[in-house]
């Protein structure tokens, strides 16, 4: 039986390029179901494309996407291949099962003479059974010491020969669990986890001696804006009316109780491979692979993005309940004029001097016409 790898192998050949080659026990020895913790452990593997990260640092990788970079000069300058046939998509979280693999051969010298371009930094094959006789069940279970993260996983294998035809099965179901920052909140009561958007933040229009306004506007935090800083602490929601940052006129909001170190992520993934020798000079071969990848997110649920922050509605002065008071430059309440006594403020018909679109409500101090509303108020 001779493998469709287009690495020439070591026996008997002399090689400009050595060969690393890892067998299927060297594979279970790593103690992971995750190739790409396998990949990772690879001395001459570095790069952040081969790195396993959190969510939340965004180094251009994730729990769901590992790929090989050799030499540290970038996933495209390193060829991966799947019985010696390039791949389309070359994350090793989503390859065959990990039981279905007989071995890896690595070149981690340059190969480009004899790939192209992408092989700048090596190549990486990754060779399946395709002759397997009988049947194998592995199990995997992993739980921190606190028990607040485990992961645990079920793999087949199936072979077997009838005749000339040779057929080889194999699938892998694996669950892993969250690991939250309210669970080990050491990291995000650094402060790395809040910030300053809307909800929580408002801009006000400033208002002169007379209480028209300047078309300036100032920054001020909403009033019910909490006082101090709550740490984050497991299952606990962390300063939940947010809490005032130092500069006086903004509302912070906590976010890092919702995000995750590791998120929760369950694969399935199945294998097939059949071989049929016709006779001595044909040989004929079917193989696929499908793999579903599942990863459930948690992100900051108080800012829906800077972006969206111009959707927000602007709050009118008059309306019931307006949390913000209007005042004059020198600090005194503005009022409303009611002309008609119908329970209304009025507006001057020709002044939209905010550019709102609406027109400016008749303001006067305290002291001035009657009847009058206090502006923001609708009794």
């Amino acid at each position: 039986m001779v493998t469709g790898s287009y690495i020439r192998r070591s026996e008997g050949f002399t090689q400009a390029s050595s060969v690393t080659q890892l067998t299927a026990e060297d594979l279970e020895a790593e103690g992971t179901m995750n190739l790409g913790e396998v990949v990772q452990n690879l001395s001459f593997v570095n790069g952040g494309a081969s790195a396993i990260t959190n969510t939340f640092q965004r180094s251009g990788a994730d729990s769901r996407a590992t790929n090989i970079d050799l030499r540290g000069l970038g996933p495209r300058s390193t060829l991966t291949l799947l019985d010696g046939k390039r791949l389309v998509n070359e994350n090793v979280n989503a390859l065959i099962p990990t039981i279905a693999i007989q071995r890896m051969d690595i070149v981690a010298d340059g190969s480009a003479a004899l790939y192209g371009n992408e092989a700048v930094a090596g190549v990486v094959n990754f060779v399946p059974y395709r002759s397997y006789e009988g049947l194998r069940i592995d199990t995997f279970a992993e739980q921190d010491s606190r028990g607040d993260y485990d992961e645990h996983a079920v793999q087949v294998l199936w072979g077997e020969q009838f005749g000339d035809l040779d057929l080889v099965l194999a699938g892998e179901f694996r669950q892993s669990g969250r690991l939250g920052y309210d669970e080990r909140p050491t990291l995000a009561n650094s402060g790395l986890t809040w910030s300053s958007v809307a909800p929580g933040n408002y801009w006000l229009p400033t208002r002169d001696e007379n209480g028209e306004y300047t078309g300036e506007r100032i920054r001020a935090k909403d009033p019910n804006c909490g006082a101090e800083r709550d740490f984050i602490t497991a299952h606990l929601v962390a300063s939940r009316y947010g809490f005032a940052h130092s500069d006086g006129v903004s509302c912070m909001l906590e976010y890092g109780d919702n995000h995750s170190y590791r998120n929760p992520i369950g694969a399935n993934k199945f294998f097939a491979n059949a071989t049929w020798d016709v006779n001595d000079d044909l040989t004929l071969s079917l193989q696929g692979f499908v793999t579903r990848y599942g990863e459930l997110g948690y992100g900051s649920t108080s800012n829906p993005g800077n972006q969206r922050v111009r959707e927000l509605p602007a709050v009118r002065g008059e309306m019931p309940h307006n949390p913000f008071r209007a005042m004059n430059a020198l600090g005194q309440p503005l009022y409303a004029v009611d002309y008609n006594a119908d329970g209304i403020p009025d507006r001057d018909s020709d002044k939209d001097l905010n550019n709102d679109g609406w027109p400016d409500p008749i303001l006067t101090p305290n002291g001035g016409l009657v009847p009058w509303l206090p502006l923001g108020s609708s009794e």
